[in-house]
């Protein structure tokens, strides 16, 4: 996503991919958060995944749970806030 906001809510799978640019991403998943490995860049924006934030100038991070899934996020300036099944908002 270029510019803008966005609120997505789905059951994705396998890999799943979220880069913004400029804007707010809203990401709601209907996986655990134990299904996904995770990959988090962050150059001047904050993302926030199942609760714990990452921001700063270029903040990265990779989570690995063993899972059958791949979520990769990017955010240059913005923010996006991915949640997961089971997740208390």
């Amino acid at each position: 996503m270029s510019a803008g906001s966005m609120s997505l809510t789905g059951d994705l799978s396998t890999e799943v991919a979220a880069e913004v640019t400029a804007g707010n991403l809203s990401l709601s998943l209907e996986q655990p958060y134990e299904s996904y490995d995770c990959e988090i860049t962050c150059a001047a924006g904050s993302v926030t995944v199942a609760g714990e934030s990452y921001s700063g100038l270029t903040a990265s991070e990779t989570i690995r749970h063993g899972g059958a899934n791949t979520l990769t996020v990017s955010c240059s300036v913005g923010v996006v806030d991915v949640e997961f099944a089971g997740e208390v908002s």
